[in-house]
């Protein structure tokens, strides 16, 4: 509570106005201009905090069918840019989604705040540098290779251990292959590169999800029959989340793990990512 401190002019005043005729005015001058002050002082010490204003919310992706693409109009499609649209609803903030390569909006959720990026595979080496808001769905990465240089088989550790790989820098099969020691990585922009090496026969393997393979084969029209998947690590079976930067303001991050919340059990979750595998 503030303390109001009567100006000594005033005070001088009145002491020299008592007795005489001018003190009745001179009390209504103090009561209508000072007292005032009094009340006002002491009300806007308990008014709560204000709220911080709205702000905006940068959403980066990158194109990773089913889940995010373009498409043949240019439309930014998939059934996660689903969940984050009917999340964005949820909080009551406006939504505009920046497709970029992954280097890039790797870059921009890691240094900048208030940056919102999916759909991000959580394992263990980002799992401290992000807030992670909910999860989309599960995936499982695989090695492929041209079936005219593997016909009848798959490959053993050693063999996989001399294959040159094509991976998109900073994805997490980039991240998690460093850390595991394999040395022959070719790293590309975006996997629509790494199809295209695999087809000219410039890399030896591709790693990406079966159902991300068929989808980008069926856009470019390429034959998904003259590629297979020939070998595996348990440790690229990844959940793929939600995830802000975190310099991003906490209340604004639970603002948006609540509305992931509501709409898991609303079952809005479950219908929008049955739309995946469609």
């Amino acid at each position: 509570m503030s303390v109001f401190k009567m100006p000594h002019d005033i005070v001088v005043l009145i002491s020299a106005c008592k007795n005489t005729r001018a003190w009745m005015p001179m009390m209504l001058f103090v009561s209508l201009f000072c007292f005032p002050i009094i009340v006002v002082a002491n009300e806007s010490d308990d008014l709560p905090q204000q709220l911080p204003n709205k702000v905006d919310i940068k959403v980066v992706t990158e194109n990773y069918p089913p889940y995010q693409f373009v498409d043949n109009n240019g439309v930014i499609q998939g059934c996660a840019v689903d969940l984050v649209k009917a999340l964005f609803k949820q909080s009551g903030d406006d939504l505009k989604i920046n497709l970029i390569p992954w280097a890039r909006a790797y870059y921009l959720v890691k240094n900048f705040k208030n940056t919102l990026i999916f759909s991000m595979a959580r394992n263990t080496l980002r799992e401290h540098n992000f807030y992670w808001i909910g999860k989309i769905r599960q995936e499982k990465y695989l090695f492929w290779g041209l079936k005219s240089n593997y016909p009848q088989k798959t490959l053993n550790e050693s063999e996989f251990s001399h294959s040159i790989v094509a991976v998109a820098k900073d994805t997490t099969n980039d991240q998690m292959l460093t850390q595991m020691g394999y040395k022959n990585l070719h790293r590309i922009t975006e996997n629509t590169q790494a199809i295209k090496m695999l087809l000219n026969q410039r890399v030896n393997l591709m790693v990406e999800t079966e159902i991300g393979m068929r989808k980008r084969f069926e856009k470019r029209g390429y034959d998904f029959s003259k590629v297979k998947a020939v070998y595996k690590i348990p440790k690229l079976d990844y959940d793929l989340y939600i995830a802000m930067s975190l310099q991003t303001d906490k209340q604004i991050v639970q603002s948006f793990r609540q509305a992931y919340s509501n709409l898991v059990k609303s079952g809005s979750y479950a219908e929008i990512m049955s739309r995946c595998d469609r």
